[in-house]
């Protein structure tokens, strides 16, 4: 098998059609509700070996120096491939079926956007341009989001069941620019209400087989994270921005001459700090808000989505990706998205309610030609 491969299948009995390996402990499987339904929870479990991820990834990088970039994505699709593939709910991985050459022309069209927009003001007035890219700007990130959206769902299954994402472009305009555009205006106070508008779209308009997911946070649950982060935020980023300034103030203080060339990438490293903070306070809230959005998530009706991110253990490991990321030049990378990814999977379970038997039947033979309409996580698109 290569490493680009999907694993094979565990061959255990289970239980149910929807059952874990013997031996495998998830968590609670079976429980019975006061109105005589069964609840059997199935928790998402990782199987990934770091070594292998980390030698595909070197792999990876050769190829993509040597064809001077244009590997990057089919290296980005092997990278996912085996992601995806030791991802395991209920004994089996998911697959990343999306090709090498669709990223490739995506991203060649993207540059020419990039390149048509900066070319713009040299044949045209300054105003005229700018508003140009600003109205391209307005249509054109919602129809990113879309795509993207609709790509990931579209090129991942499980079990022979496919995603898919059915909103539309002007539906996202709303979300991602009209109501985005507030934040700087409020002080960032409606970055909350922003953040569930955008879940809403995103989840709302994804579905498993052909069967909808719902999300339906309560009312001020977004507002409460936002809340949660800033406090967190005042202690995690006012403290190393203190520092970092006393720092650099007694070294700058000092005589240059005496400056030895360690000492200058000490304090490129140490100016770095407080960005770094940043990001890993806004990893803190992006894990509130994950776990609002899967918690208050059914599938179909009446099976449960969940997450148990503890949101200071995910900004511990943002944190110490950047830091370790930029001490080693970039080499530990690969263990930094190992790692979150892990991290990120393994804190997801899914509660299905009885007829299980009937829901996979359903799914896998009812359902299954819906993944000929497409051509990352579980396939959501959504950015958490």
């Amino acid at each position: 098998m290569t490493s680009d491969q999907t694993p094979p299948q565990p061959s255990h009995t289970p239980s149910s059609p929807w059952g874990k390996p013997s031996g495998q402990s998830t968590g609670p499987d079976l429980t019975v509700r006061t109105d005589g339904k069964r609840a059997v929870r199935h928790d998402v479990t990782f199987t990934g070996d770091l070594k292998t991820f980390y030698r595909l990834w070197l792999v990876n990088m050769a190829l993509t120096i040597l064809t001077l970039g244009f590997y990057s994505p089919w290296a980005s699709v092997r990278l996912k491939r085996y992601l995806y593939g030791h991802t395991r709910l209920a004994g089996s991985g998911f697959t990343f079926d999306a090709k090498g050459r669709a990223i490739l022309i995506g991203r060649l069209i993207l540059l020419g956007a990039l390149a048509l927009a900066a070319f713009l003001p040299n044949v045209m007035d300054g105003l005229t341009a700018y508003g140009i890219m600003a109205l391209v700007f307005v249509i054109g990130l919602p129809w990113l989001v879309v795509q993207s959206a609709k790509f990931r769902a579209r090129n991942t299954t499980w079990r022979g069941v496919h995603f898919d994402f059915s909103g539309r472009t002007l539906n996202a305009v709303i979300p991602f620019v009209v109501l985005y555009a507030t934040v700087p205006f409020t002080l960032g106070l409606s970055l909350p209400w922003v953040r569930k508008q955008q879940h809403l779209f995103l989840m709302g308009n994804l579905t498993a087989g052909g069967r909808p997911f719902s999300l339906d946070p309560k009312k001020f649950s977004y507002f409460a994270s936002g809340f949660k982060t800033v406090f967190i935020g005042l202690f995690f980023v006012v403290a190393p921005a203190l520092f970092v300034g006393a720092f650099l103030e007694d070294l700058i203080s000092g005589n240059p001459a005496d400056r030895s060339p360690l000492s200058l990438v000490i304090v490129g490293l140490v100016s770095l700090m407080p960005l770094m903070t940043y990001l890993s306070v806004s990893a803190v809230y992006r894990a509130f808000t994950r776990n609002i959005l899967f918690e208050n998530t059914t599938f179909d009706g009446q099976h449960q989505l969940h997450s148990t991110i503890v949101p200071l253990n995910l900004g511990w490991i943002t944190l110490t990706n950047l830091v370790l990321t930029v001490a080693t030049l970039g080499l530990f990378r690969p263990i930094a998205i190992f790692r979150k990814h892990r991290y990120l999977v393994t804190t997801m379970g899914i509660t299905l309610m009885e007829p299980v038997e009937g829901l996979e039947r359903m799914m896998t033979q009812e359902d299954n030609a819906l993944g000929e309409v497409g051509g990352s996580y579980f396939g959501t698109g959504v950015d958490i």
